[in-house]
């Protein structure tokens, strides 16, 4: 069982392991949101409403790991959507650096003979690859649509209302390519291109001013 050691390591903290951090910078997000709309009466019960609405996040919450292969060419070199037609180099086996070394204990960096060239190629060989910066503020999102309503009352108490939007929602989250900077771009998971809604509102002839019971006083 590990003991709690506190900050006594220093920088030898988590050898062989993966951690998390948060970054220091991290600034609270803000989304700004607009809009302009149209309205225009096509009789005594019925309106038309037309209308832009819009949103821009900024400095949305992201995270980006910070220790994949220092060098592009080794990595690229074992990546098939470039050409790799093996991953022999990055996988071959190296003497390992730290077997045995204190600190190392209970992980594989401690117990392993080898490592691979992919591994000992790292920014940072000496831990695991899981090194995540969290709340980073690099992400930004993008909301733009058409909202069109219609609603209509009628004398006998009935309402219609319909309402239809046409939207495109997309969010920079998230890196593809940390080392080279490159985030991933693209429709948010919450984009819905069309939305209709139709609904009636129909008010019961009943009480007062209707056409039952509409005498009727007190409780009842």
């Amino acid at each position: 069982i590990n003991q709690p050691v506190g900050n006594s390591r220093g920088l030898s903290t988590f050898l062989g392991k993966g951690f998390n951090f948060v970054g220091s910078k991290f600034e609270i997000s803000h989304t700004d949101q607009f809009s302009i709309d149209i309205q225009r009466s096509l009789s005594a019960g019925a309106k038309f409403n037309v209308g832009y609405t819009g949103s821009r996040g900024k400095r949305m919450q992201s995270s980006k790991a910070f220790n994949d292969e220092e060098d592009s060419a080794i990595r690229d070199q074992c990546n098939y959507l470039l050409g790799a037609t093996s991953q022999s180099l990055c996988t071959q086996g190296l003497p390992n650096p730290f077997k045995g070394l204190p600190g190392f204990e209970g992980t594989g960096h401690y117990t392993n003979t080898t490592r691979s060239r992919y591994d000992l190629s790292r920014p940072f060989p000496q831990f695991a690859s899981g090194l995540n910066e969290l709340m980073r503020n690099d992400g930004r999102s993008w909301y733009n649509s058409v909202q069109a309503s219609l609603n209509v009352r009628t004398k006998g108490g009935l309402n219609l209302n319909t309402n239809y939007t046409f939207a495109k929602s997309m969010e920079r989250n998230g890196f593809l390519d940390g080392m080279n900077n490159v985030m991933q771009q693209g429709l948010s998971s919450n984009d819905r291109p069309h939305k209709f809604v139709y609904s009636m509102i129909w008010q019961l002839p009943v009480g007062k001013g209707r056409h039952f019971l509409n005498n009727v006083h007190g409780l009842a």
